[in-house]
């Protein structure tokens, strides 16, 4: 009931016209449009199609829209409201769009704008299916302002239409209140995860009151209802608000339905967006058969459109022909991680052919793909057995982004038609990442038509690559509308008499990023008509880094034998940025007149290097126009059979000579006639052009030859002249290898040093450090260009050789050793000019060696291992346990020989000692060391002391506790006198007769302090005082003499001793006990020691 009272309410509007109502609004652009007229700005027609989309706001209720006209009144109808609502916009925007409606494809673009037509105003409207834009094959296409007479047509084909009036229609219609369910944002299909779903709407107001409350409704197939009761505020006339109504877990094939009821506490006055449902599933994985898991291509075609996919799919057509068609549209899913293919289980294109025989435009594909993303055919045969124009094999359109079609063999019909609808693979729109590869394309009108969706909306990173076309009425390839191309190793070619008198090789417009290389381009005897242009480029446009490619192709116009139509091999116009290295363009026989091997007009930045340019007609071997389009250009070959040579800027120049001074260009460039072998295959032996190139990093010619490094060869085809090659005769040459080069000859045999080979190079290679000699001979044979043999010899000079990074352990020494033979000289960085030198130490060493006129340099860096080192270290007992770091760089091992963790880098100790650790980095280097731990406390003071018979006394204090190296001693003596010694002298003043004197000492080991006094009594000694066989010196110090007391010392002689031990005075002794006395006046001050028997005693003398 819902939809007729719709149905009348609108078609009560329809009847108002353009009358606004307070309830509808009706937008209408209706012209007439006479055949052959031309619209330009100030006309109604061109004009108000701009009034008309600008009355077409974006936030109006819109509910249908209307394409028709006076040739069909019919035409076609879109009543979803979203649809319409979106094609409004587009329209008002100018932006492209292309949607489904009712089961036909509406559309929004850019038209081929031409003539009086202005920038922007140029927006085209078509409906069901009918044509791309800026297609003639529309017949329900609207193009007001293209600046042609090429307005579109309603009813018939969309260029060069007869006389008619066109309409478009849009409807907007206001109610009060409203809700409705925009879309259900989760589950989304496909849903590869069914647990736990959260269930997300939008909730959308198309009525004219602010929506600040509703019921949503939810539903599991025919199960209870559950609602939830949304408030907020959605604004009048297209509001939203997304919410999570639920979670949910899922079965597979559930049917989930969501609506809204009770809008603002009343009456719903929009039912039509009420609802929304989706059946929640998860998509296909994995690998399917046909037949089998499907009867045909279709079936696995819809599965994918319904269910989508949730990893890779695999569909594998068993051997067979299968006679259908394969419409598929967007795939939900797909993406890099989740592709979808379509191939022979056998893998071989023969086995599987997928055909079908169109009739007319409604079904003019074998495979269709209508914003089908990640979709791949390979090794497969499909073909077009039709019999008429309608001849596509493949239709990719809708941003299909991401086909790939490898290693199949496409064919087309054959049918004498220039029209696309014979391309045989048929691309149009913004179908990014496009990619046709290792295929066999034959027959159609064109064998790849491209054209992406404008100058603003390009085709991105296409790829044309490794491909066979093959016998294309009128085009080989025509790609339009692209950013990034890379069109490489392609044969197009024709060598039957279906063909176009005026035919093209490969067509580029605003192709710009651009890599076309190793490609054949050129028509075989057997075609009626070669390529009136093989490689046509306008507005081809490189970046500034990296620049744009066009390099080893092999391009020929014309075909032998013909008189007509041969005009350019390569045509480029307001192109730039583009380097054109090694190509070989060649004007066969074709038309007679002036015409050129190679055309390029204005643009700019071009880079011309190694190139043969050969008009073996008439006319220019080069036009190049334009004072700036040149930036580089030498090391080419300029040719004419007949004609002006060149014409560069705007001069026109008879001779190579002329021309270089002229424009200061090409003054390494010659001008011969190749002479070719094969001109389609673009061979020749000329001597000229063999070696006539410059190195341009061009490592390999248009067959994947690896070309000379220092002469490559002119033209596409790197070549050897048998009978001209030499070796260059008997050298020296400096380094450790060298690369022989013999060129692409077909047989090569190398005799060197009596080891033979084949091949077409050889490297000699040093097997030692000092110069080698190699007996070299080579005899070669070519599929053109004859045979030939030479010999040289050559000695190699090995260059210094040090390995780049050296170690050495701790205390390690490595030899230095370049290498070299008895000849040469060394100069280190060093300063030493040995032949090696020892490296003790990390650092920088380097060499320059001299070797029979060949210098060379080698360094390295010498990186050297630390040891482990741990020095004797005092402690202490109150900071026990004692932490001590072995840790060295790049340490993996640590031993020690005690501790309380003795294979960590880091170990701890209770107690002193001697202790030694060993670790081992990750060089392998091992180093030790061993160190004294003591662990000390509080010390103990003690003071022994012994007297030498006068008042000099010996002191010590090391008989104390708890000493270390670092322990201070402090004696004090009388009058504040001091000293820090462990075992000083002390002489106390002499007084004659009995006193005592206070000595004390104050220990400090950094653990402690401690003090010891004591007290020194002091007597004039007698022999009775003395014990049995000792003795006593006084005074001590002593001046001119010294008197030395004895008891019974058992001894012949007293001696007088300087600190070395040397005797300086002496006086004999007799046995028993005696007093003498010895005269030191004529000894200098200083310590002494007196020495009877073994006993000895200090002596000073002041």
């Amino acid at each position: 009931m819902k939809n007729a009272l719709l149905f009348t309410f609108l078609t009560a509007l329809a009847v108002l016209g353009g009358v606004y109502t307070s309830k509808g609004q009706l937008i209408v652009y209706e012209e007439t449009f006479s055949n052959g007229t031309t619209y330009c700005p100030s006309s109604s027609q061109y004009d108000n199609w701009g009034d008309f989309r600008d009355q077409l706001s974006p936030t109006l209720p819109y509910i249908y829209c209307k394409i028709s006209g006076s040739l069909n009144t019919t035409g076609a109808t879109c009543s979803d409201p979203v649809v319409v609502a979106q094609l409004a916009a587009a329209l008002n925007a100018g932006n492209a769009l292309a949607v489904s409606c009712g089961g036909i494809t509406w559309s929004v673009g850019n038209s081929c704008i031409t003539g009086c037509a202005q920038f922007g105003d140029d927006i085209e409207f078509n409906a069901a299916n009918s044509g791309g834009q800026c297609s003639c094959g529309g017949d329900l296409t609207l193009r007001p302002c293209i600046g042609n007479s090429n307005w579109g047509s309603i009813g018939v084909g969309g260029c060069g239409a007869p006389t008619q009036t066109m309409r478009v229609e849009f409807l907007a219609v206001s109610f009060a209140d409203d809700a409705g369910i925009a879309s259900i944002l989760s589950p989304t299909l496909p849903t590869c995860d069914l647990d736990s779903i959260d269930i997300e709407v939008v909730v959308v107001n198309q009525g004219s009151d602010t929506l600040t409350s509703c019921d949503i409704k939810w539903q599991i197939g025919t199960g209870t209802p559950t609602t939830y009761s949304w408030t907020g505020s959605n604004a009048p006339y297209g509001g939203t608000d997304t919410l999570v109504i639920a979670n949910y877990t899922f079965s597979n094939f559930d049917d989930l339905t969501v609506w809204t009821e009770n809008p603002n506490g009343g009456t719903d006055s929009l039912l039509s967006n009420d609802t929304s449902e989706i059946t929640v599933s998860t998509g296909l994985s994995g690998t399917y058969g046909i037949p089998g898991d499907y009867s045909t291509f279709q079936d696995a075609a819809d599965d994918l459109t319904e269910f989508g996919v949730c990893g890779h799919v695999v569909i594998e057509a068993s051997n067979g022909t299968y006679t259908e068609q394969m419409d598929l549209g967007e795939v939900l899913g797909t993406g890099p991680d989740a592709t979808v293919t379509f191939r022979s289980v056998s893998g071989n294109q023969a086995d599987v052919k997928l055909q079908y025989a169109s009739t007319s435009t409604s079904n003019n594909w074998v495979v269709n793909l209508n914003a089908s993303d990640y979709i791949h055919f390979e090794n497969m045969t499909v073909r077009n057995t039709g019999t008429f124009i309608y001849g596509r094999v493949f239709a990719i359109g809708g941003g299909a982004d991401y086909v790939t079609i490898d290693n199949c063999h496409l064919r087309g019909v054959t049918y004498g038609y220039t029209g696309d609808y014979a391309a045989v693979v048929y691309a149009n729109g913004q179908n990014h990442g496009f990619t046709l590869s290792n295929c066999l394309v034959e027959k159609g009108a064109y064998s790849l038509r491209y054209y992406g969706g404008g100058n603003t909306s390009r085709g991105e990173n296409i790829t044309i690559k490794n491909n066979r076309f093959e016998d294309s009425y009128y085009m080989g390839t025509y790609m339009w509308y692209i950013n990034g191309l890379d069109y490489s190793n392609n044969v197009v070619t024709k060598d039957t008499s279906y063909t176009y008198v005026l035919s093209y090789g490969a067509y580029f417009y605003y192709a710009d990023d651009f890599n076309v290389s190793g490609n054949y381009i050129g028509a075989s005897e057997g075609a009626s008509y070669g390529y009136s242009y093989g490689l046509y480029m306008n507005y081809c446009v490189g970046g500034n880094n990296p620049k744009a490619q066009l390099v080893n192709n092999c391009i020929t116009s014309g075909t032998p034998g013909q008189t007509n139509y041969g005009y350019y091999p390569m045509y480029m116009y307001g192109s730039g940025n583009v380097d054109i290295v090694n190509n070989s363009f060649n004007r066969g026989d074709g038309q007679s007149g002036n015409y050129y091997a190679a055309y390029i007009n204005q643009g700019g930045g071009i880079v011309l290097k190694n190139n043969n340019f050969a008009n073996l007609n008439s006319g220019y071997a080069l036009y190049c126009a334009g004072l700036w389009t040149l930036t580089e250009s030498d090391h080419n070959n300029f040719y004419t059979a007949s004609g002006t040579l060149l014409y560069q800027g705007s001069t026109a120049y008879s001779s190579l000579a002329a021309y270089q001074v002229g424009s200061g260009h090409d003054m390494n460039s010659v001008s011969v006639n190749p002479a070719y072998e094969d001109t389609v295959m673009c061979i020749t032996c000329n001597d000229t052009l063999d070696g006539g190139g410059i190195n341009v990093g061009n490592m390999y010619d248009i067959d994947s030859n690896v070309r000379s490094t220092t002469t490559p060869d002119i033209g596409a085809v790197e070549y050897i002249n048998a009978a001209n090659f030499t070796l260059g005769g008997d050298t020296t040459v400096c380094g450790d290898e060298f690369l022989i080069e013999a060129g692409p000859a077909q047989s090569v045999t190398w005799s060197v040093n009596g080891s033979s080979s084949t091949g077409n190079s050889y490297l000699l290679q040093a097997t030692g450090t000092s110069p080698e000699l190699f007996n070299i001979s080579v005899s070669m044979t070519t599929a053109y260009c004859g045979t030939g043999t030479d010999q040289a010899q050559l000695t190699l000079v090995p260059d210094a050789s040090l390995d780049s990074n050296i170690h050495i352990c701790a205390d390690e020494v490595v030899t230095l050793d370049p290498g070299g033979g008895s000849t040469s000289t060394y100069t280190w960085s060093t300063g030493e000019t040995t032949s090696t030198v020892e490296a003790g130490s990390a650092g920088d060493y380097s060499v320059t060696k001299i070797e029979e006129g060949c210098a060379s340099m080698a360094s390295t860096y010498v990186s050297q291992s630390v040891g482990v080192e741990i020095p004797d270290l005092e402690e202490c007992e109150d900071n026990a346990p004692i932490t001590l770091d072995a840790t060295i760089l790049d340490g993996t091992n640590y031993a020690w020989s005690g501790g309380n963790s003795m294979n960590s880098a880091i170990n701890t100790f209770d107690d002193g000692g001697m202790y030694t650790v060993t670790a081992t980095d990750a060089h392998g280097c091992v180093s030790s060391d061993s160190f004294q731990l003591d662990i000390l406390g509080e010390p103990t003071a003690v003071i022994n002391y012994q007297k030498t018979g006068g008042f000099a006394v010996w002191f010590d204090g090391t008989s104390s506790s708890e000493l270390s190296q670092s322990t201070t001693y402090t004696w004090t003596f009388d009058n504040g006198n001091s000293s820090t010694s462990p075992t000083p002298v002390y002489v106390f003043p002499f007084s004659g007769s009995l006193v005592s004197y206070t000595v004390s000492l104050e220990i400090d080991n950094g653990c402690g302090v401690d003090v010891k006094t004591m007290q020194i009594d002091f007597d004039i000694y007698g022999v009775n005082d003395l014990e049995t066989g000792s003795f006593v010196a006084y005074p001590n110090p002593a001046d001119d003499i010294v008197n030395i007391v004895t008891n019974d010392m058992d001894a012949s002689s007293v001696q007088i001793l300087d600190i070395s031990g040397r005797m300086v005075a002496e006086s004999g002794l007799e046995a028993g006990s005696t007093n003498i006395t010895m005269d030191v006046s004529n000894l200098s001050a200083g310590s002494y020691m007196i020495k009877i028997g073994d006993e000895v005693h200090p002596l000073i003398i002041d």
